[in-house]
């Protein structure tokens, strides 16, 4: 038995002996669980950053302001993954943390009263998630299914105007939102 921080690991039975500190937030589907796939999910140097730390590092280059705010794929990295053929058949395959792909929404109240926004970022959003699947499945079939009729420039100005469409309609409120549990008097995408 090995103590790893916040709770014991047990070689034999190859997990978690307590449950997961920050529960299923860590995209795990077992709360005893390590990793998915230890040999992918290594980073023996502590160098390897987050998606939403590259995304928010391009945002900032293009002049975004960071503090208080998170940074948001208007496409998200699981919708982006699923896609992931889809878009390296266009030419948009490694542009997913790129600044197109990306807003700054605020991240606690503080940040919230000066912004345009009336929702925090700071945990999932699956029901954005399930709608931009929908969007993009569209666009993929057309493109797939299209014989020849829909091409990669087409699609990538189709993805283009989606996500385009996706910063107007989140700052306009046009998305559901559930209140937050860490901040209850705000609400977050839902």
């Amino acid at each position: 038995m090995y103590y790893n921080r916040f709770r014991y690991y047990d070689p034999v039975q190859g997990n978690y002996t307590q449950v997961d500190p920050i529960g299923l937030a860590g995209g795990n589907p077992t709360l005893y669980g390590y990793v998915h796939d230890p040999l992918a999910w290594m980073d023996p140097f502590g160098l390897s950053r987050a998606p939403s730390q590259v995304l928010a590092g391009n945002l900032k280059k293009g002049g975004s302001k960071t503090t208080g705010n998170q940074a948001h794929h208007v496409i998200p990295t699981d919708v982006w993954k699923k896609y992931q053929g889809f878009f390296n058949s266009i030419g948009l395959g490694g542009l997913r943390d790129e600044a197109f792909n990306g807003m700054m929404i605020p991240s606690n109240p503080e940040t919230l009263k000066n912004s345009l926004f009336d929702f925090i970022h700071n945990t999932s959003h699956s029901k954005y998630n399930d709608y931009v699947t929908r969007r993009v499945n569209e666009i993929s079939i057309e493109y797939n299914n299209g014989n020849g009729i829909i091409d990669d420039m087409i699609s990538r100005t189709k993805v283009r105007n989606l996500q385009i469409e996706l910063k107007n309609k989140l700052l306009n409120g046009h998305f559901d939102t559930v209140p937050s549990k860490k901040y209850p008097k705000c609400k977050r995408l839902g």
